[in-house]
Formats: structure tokens, C-alpha cells, sequence
């Protein structure tokens, strides 16, 4: 994976991670934080992890925030197709409607603080804190649960974490 950073004339920045990451990626986010900038990344295949300080060499290893997000729907792992991050918390937005907030703990560890489940995809979410967290979730129209009829297990458990 290469990310470039560029302004309007020039790149003025860019970095290889060599990092594989489970499943083609499917949502990017890049954050200005009082230690850099961090690069959030979810992937097709259930997966999602953040890059601390991608300007920083040494500091190339990524922390997964969830792994494995399983969809008892599609008998198959749930892909994230959007990812936002604001302050230390992370949402996801899922192919089967999930919407999960994460919350950044000690040691680099995340924990899952809030979850909902709409009917539709999550194509866009937003993530801003000011007094209070706000969310805005963009949705497709198609409802995820007429996508199949049969089932491989329950839906409740989302997430298993790392």
C-alpha cells in the first residue's frame, strides 16, 4: 500500500507500508493528531487497524482496532466500507448495516463502545466531537437483510477482538 499526501501544485509526501492487510481495502481516513497524522484503514475482509504516525518510519506497524467482523447473513465475513476517526474514537460502516464505534484504551488497545444495526449498507459515516460525539450516516437503499434468505449464525456478535 502507498498513500501520498499532495497539495495543490505538488506531492509533497508519500510513504510504502509493506503490510498485508485481510481483504482489498475498502475505506481510508487520514487524521491530523498532536503526534502526526494516522491512517485508519478497513478492508473487505472485516478488518480494521490504524498506523499511528504514518510520517514516521520506525513506525510502520499497524494497530488492528477489529479483526474478523462476521456477517451471519452472508456466511462470510462483513466488509467496512467507510472508516472516520476523531479524537480517539473510530466508526466503522459495514456492508450489512453495522455501525461501530470504537474507543481508543490504553496500551493501544480498542473496545467496542457503541454498535447499531440499520437495514442498509453504510457507504459514508462522519465522526465529529465537540461537546458531545455526532455521527451522520450516509445508507444505501437496498436493505442488506433481502440480500439472502438463509442464515450461518446470529448477527449479534460482530466483532472479535484482538
Amino acid at each position: 500500500m502507498r498513500v501520498f499526501l499532495q497539495n495543490k501544485e505538488e506531492i509533497t509526501w508519500s510513504i510504502a507500508f509493506q503490510y498485508v492487510v485481510d481483504g482489498p481495502i475498502g475505506a481510508m481516513h487520514l487524521l491530523k493528531t498532536h503526534g502526526g497524522i494516522q491512517l485508519v484503514v478497513g478492508s473487505l475482509g472485516g478488518f480494521c487497524c490504524v498506523w499511528k504516525n504514518v510520517l514516521e518510519e520506525n513506525d510502520s506497524k499497524p494497530i488492528p482496532v477489529v479483526m474478523n467482523l462476521w456477517s451471519g447473513r452472508l456466511c462470510q465475513e462483513d466488509s467496512v466500507l467507510t472508516v472516520d476517526a476523531c479524537g480517539n474514537m473510530i466508526v466503522l460502516g459495514t456492508f450489512t448495516g453495522h455501525v461501530l464505534l470504537y474507543q481508543e484504551e490504553e496500551g493501544d488497545n480498542y473496545s467496542l463502545v457503541w454498535k447499531s444495526l440499520l437495514p442498509y449498507s453504510v457507504h459514508k459515516v462522519s465522526l465529529r466531537i465537540q461537546d458531545q460525539p455526532n455521527l451522520v450516516v450516509m445508507t444505501s437503499s437496498v436493505s442488506s437483510n433481502t440480500r439472502s434468505t438463509e442464515s450461518c449464525g446470529d448477527d449479534e456478535t460482530v466483532a472479535s477482538f484482538v
